[in-house]
């Protein structure tokens, strides 16, 4: 912005989905905007990418999941709140804590049905 008014921005580029960040999710969405034939960008803020997935070495934790019960672990999403309530020591809201304990397990067993296209209401 230049004394009161917008400066004017003119775009040479256009995609079907912008993706803004580039840690496990916003990977993983790109790969399957792709595989759909969807043309994706993803842009990244900082001089690496990873985001929070680099820092926590590329693992990725789904708890309560369908592969857990088949192998006989038992998990619960009460058992993943707290967990997660713990390890955050009130840095994230706890809607974001029940949104991980309660979405990823359905997005999960999901992604490994043939029906993978619902994903995206997850």
């Amino acid at each position: 912005m230049q004394n009161g008014t917008h400066a004017s921005t003119s775009w040479d580029h256009s995609v079907d989905l912008l993706i803004v960040g580039s840690g496990a999710g916003a990977m993983a969405t790109g790969i399957c905007a792709h595989d759909r034939g969807g043309n994706a960008l993803l842009i990244e803020k900082t001089s690496q990418y990873g985001g929070s997935s680099a820092m926590s070495g590329g693992s990725l934790w789904i708890p309560n999941n369908h592969l857990m019960a088949a192998a006989g672990v038992n998990d619960s999403p009460e058992e993943a709140l707290t967990y997660l309530k713990h390890i955050t020591r009130g840095a994230v809201a706890e809607r974001s804590c029940n949104a991980t304990s309660g979405r990823r397990p359905r997005c999960c067993a999901t992604s490994a049905s043939a029906d993978a296209s619902a994903c995206s209401r997850c």
